[in-house]
């Protein structure tokens, strides 16, 4: 049996038909427009390199974890444009992923800025001399980046003994 939907029901069906088709435009919106403000944009660059007869930069300071690897320089360029010198630590008790701890400092404009990389670096499975890294840098004040902390991905190869990385901040 059909029942005629008298004009207060059709008005409502139609009416929150309406409403929810608004309101998923609406959080579509807020969606694409969020992703597009938030999107993490590339801010520096730092290239690093290992030298063996580079002394460590605290040898008085305990790591935070893991076991002393090597001391090296390196430069940075866009908003982490200058010299480095860092000192790495990893925990290499696991195969193939090797939680890793930098302290550096970063010499940009005549200072020096003391910085924190925290990361955990992961075998390429295609190319066992590469040790790809994401984690974080950190340093002391927002004065370079903007903000105390930021993403940081990029890898190291074993063939030429130097690591690359990028640092990312979200868009603004």
């Amino acid at each position: 049996m059909q029942r005629m939907l008298n004009h207060e029901e059709t008005i409502m069906t139609g009416s929150f038909a309406r409403h929810a088709a608004l309101a998923v435009v609406v959080a579509g919106s807020f969606i694409i427009t969020a992703g597009a403000v938030a999107s993490p944009r590339p801010v520096a660059e730092i290239k690093l390199k290992p030298q063996e007869s580079q002394s460590k930069l605290t040898p008085e300071r305990p790591p935070l974890f893991g076991d002393f690897l090597a001391s090296g320089d390196g430069t940075g360029s866009g908003a982490l444009a200058g010299r480095i010198k860092w000192d790495l630590y990893e925990n290499q008790s696991r195969d193939g992923r090797h939680p890793a701890w930098f302290r550096g400092t970063l010499e940009h404009n005549g200072h020096q800025y003391p910085f924190e990389i925290i990361g955990v670096y992961t075998q390429d499975p295609s190319n066992p001399s590469r040790w790809q890294i994401s984690g974080a840098i950190a340093f002391d004040d927002t004065r370079l980046l903007g903000t105390l902390n930021a993403p940081i991905t990029g890898a190291y190869e074993a063939n030429t003994n130097s690591a690359r990385y990028t640092v990312w901040v979200d868009g603004k």
